[in-house]
């Protein structure tokens, strides 16, 4: 009999839960309407796209900085060949103006047997396209090989002059077209001549680079499609720019605000929108010695590709500059 109870009441307990389980379900069911479904599902998606913004965001940016790095690394190799190139003319010019007997033509007046001396300097140095000789005062004494209406001649005006008297030590001038014919687009490298006796300044030699042998470094760097580089003087002046003849005249690039940047001394990399174009442009700039400086240019739209791609649009004109620290 007990046993018989004792069942009675387990399976009336039994009957109890089940009943308050439906109960709780049916409650849940009724609480779960479709507003509130539509606000789950809503949240969720919400959730998701603030996942996916923060994703493309940090791509891009990633994108952007590997970009930019590699243009800068260009302009950075660009610029140290430069200021190789360069240092070692003004080693070979004064190698050659501080020779003893050299000099010592020169202080005498021996102006025809000193500038014999150093005649074979053009053929040993294809970028070296002539040299001359003048005075204290800048008045050229000696040329080779010899030019017509040059000797004799002033050159007191001239970048040149200017710069290596200013504190009569070895200069590199800007670029600029020489008087002489054929007038061709030329740096020059002036060095001081010293008279070993007293130590003052006897003439000065200057060598002429002709651009086309200086700047032939500029063919072993790989530069992708519409990538252009320029090497530009102290007064922003081009040098060299790519897909453009080193005799064409000479382009002042002093108004672009990546070589306003360089001229101030000033490393790095943005995005800019130049003068008269409808495109914006990422410019990599680097400082060489001798006040040189290299400019890398390449269309926004072409460097930030795969950045687009991956975010889908271009912020276009009027997006904001992208730059790195200056050194």
């Amino acid at each position: 009999m007990l046993l018989s109870s004792d069942l009675r009441r387990v399976a009336s307990s039994a009957v109890d839960e089940g009943s308050g389980a439906d109960r709780t379900s049916r409650r849940l069911a009724r609480a779960f309407t479709p507003r509130v479904a539509y606000a789950v599902t809503a949240l969720f998606l919400l959730g998701l796209g603030v996942v996916s913004v923060r994703y493309h965001s940090s791509l891009s940016t990633e994108l952007s900085g590997s970009v930019i790095s590699r243009r800068a690394g260009l302009a950075q190799l660009a610029a140290a060949t430069l200021s190789e190139r360069l240092d070692r003319t003004v080693d070979l010019a004064v190698s050659l103006a501080t020779r003893v007997r050299f000099a010592e033509l020169v202080a005498s007046g021996n102006w025809d047997t000193a500038i014999g001396i150093v005649r074979d300097v053009p053929r040993e140095f294809p970028h070296v396209d002539g040299l001359f000789l003048s005075d204290a005062r800048g008045v050229v004494m000696a040329d080779f090989p010899e030019r017509p209406n040059v000797r004799g001649e002033n050159f007191s005006r001239q970048d040149w002059y200017q710069g290596v008297s200013r504190e009569w030590k070895t200069y590199v001038s800007e670029v600029y077209k020489r008087p002489a014919q054929p007038q061709l687009n030329v740096i020059a490298v002036a060095a001081p001549i010293r008279d070993r006796l007293n130590g003052k300044v006897a003439g000065i030699l200057v060598l002429q680079l002709s651009l086309e042998p200086f700047f032939d470094w500029v063919k072993a760097i790989d530069l992708a499609p519409g990538v252009s580089l320029f090497v530009v003087d102290a007064r922003g002046q081009a040098g060299y720019a790519s897909g453009v003849s080193t005799q064409a005249p000479i382009a002042d690039l002093s108004a672009n605000q990546a070589v306003r940047r360089l001229r101030d001394g000033r490393a790095g990399a943005e995005v800019a929108m130049p003068e008269n174009a409808r495109d914006e442009r990422l410019y990599a700039f680097v400082p060489a010695k001798h006040d040189w400086g290299v400019v890398i240019e390449e269309p926004a739209s072409t460097a930030f590709a795969a950045r687009e791609w991956s975010s889908g649009s271009w912020s276009g004109p009027g997006s904001r500059s992208l730059t790195t620290p200056s050194v």
